[in-house]
């Protein structure tokens, strides 16, 4: 394997680019932490070459690179609302529901019991208009690679937390 480092320059900014050179047949191109990071075939990927594709794919790459936090120090999306985090230790929502917390690591807690009862009711909902007669257990847990899971062996239904930043329509 050799590599091969330059700088490209974006919409006025420099950006490291690392070249590096496997036995593949294509280039591929990814963008991470504010490096442009290329996979190039052995022999016929010129320097050129790679310039060229990153003057085609530099700046979607950027922009998807670039995603909302849905939580800052002061803030937190909820529901696809950004509300903010008072200092009196208390977040109040549009339809009345109130959730009083002390702490980060309270306030989250809290945020999941209140984000499964919020669940339960949608899933409850859906389950009356199926006509589904057993009721499913639902469980709400940080999950890193899927928004949910079902379990027919169960009955069960599991839900990301992270699904508490997002719309009632993505939900």
């Amino acid at each position: 394997m050799s590599n091969l480092e330059f700088t490209y320059k974006c919409n006025g900014v420099d950006y490291p680019v690392i070249v590096t050179r496997k036995r593949k047949r294509t280039i591929s191109y990814t963008f991470k932490d504010g490096v442009f990071k290329v996979s190039a075939p052995y022999m016929f990927a010129s320097q050129k070459t790679i310039i060229q594709g990153l003057d085609k794919f530099a700046e979607r790459l950027i922009k998807r690179s670039v995603k909302p936090q849905p939580r800052g120090n002061d803030f937190i999306y909820l529901l696809g609302d950004k509300v903010p985090l008072h200092d009196s230790g208390e977040i109040r929502f549009t339809n009345g529901d109130e959730v009083k917390y002390k702490s980060q690591e309270d306030l989250d807690k809290k945020l999941k019991k209140w984000f499964l009862k919020y669940i339960e009711n949608r899933v409850r909902y859906y389950e009356r208009l199926m006509e589904i007669d057993k009721p499913y257990k639902i469980h709400v847990k940080k999950m890193s690679t899927r928004y949910g899971s079902n379990s027919s062996q169960t009955h069960s239904l599991s839900f990301a937390t992270v699904l508490m930043h997002y719309t009632n329509d993505v939900i």
